[in-house]
C-alpha cells in the first residue's frame, strides 16, 4: 500500500490527512489512488487531494470513476483537480512544504472530517 494524501475540513480546518492505497492506472496521467477510509472506498486525485468517486465497494469506486469518463468528460475532473491545486496547494507527495498541517495515518478505522 503506497501513501497518499487527500485534503479534508475539520471543525471548518483545512487538513492533510494520509491514507494508504493502491494506484490506479489511467489514460490521463493522473497520479489516481484507490484506498478505504473507514467503510468506504475511494479514487483520490494525489496531486490534489481531491476525492473523484467513492463506494461501498471497492470496484464500485472503480467503476464510478471508469463511467464517469463516459458521462462527464474527464477534462472536468482534471479542471476541478488544477482549482483545487490552486486553492490549497500541491499534496504533500509532490512538495516539500505543504500549506496545511498534516493528519498522520491512522488505518483504516479514521473518519473523513
Amino acid at each position: 500500500m503506497l501513501p497518499y494524501y487527500a485534503w479534508v475540513i475539520v471543525d471548518g480546518i483545512i487538513y492533510w490527512e494520509e491514507r494508504r492505497g493502491r494506484k490506479l492506472p489511467n489514460h490521463y496521467g493522473l497520479q489516481l489512488y484507490v484506498g478505504k477510509v473507514g467503510k468506504k472506498w475511494e479514487v483520490v486525485e494525489g496531486v490534489s487531494g481531491t476525492r473523484i468517486t467513492e463506494g461501498k465497494l471497492k470496484r464500485d469506486a472503480v467503476n464510478t470513476f471508469i463511467d464517469n469518463q463516459r458521462k462527464i468528460r474527464i477534462m472536468f475532473v482534471i479542471k476541478r483537480c488544477n482549482d483545487i491545486i490552486e486553492l490549497i496547494g500541491l499534496s504533500p507527495l509532490f512538495t516539500d512544504k505543504p500549506d496545511y498541517e498534516i493528519i498522520p495515518y491512522k488505518g483504516e478505522t479514521q473518519c473523513n472530517g
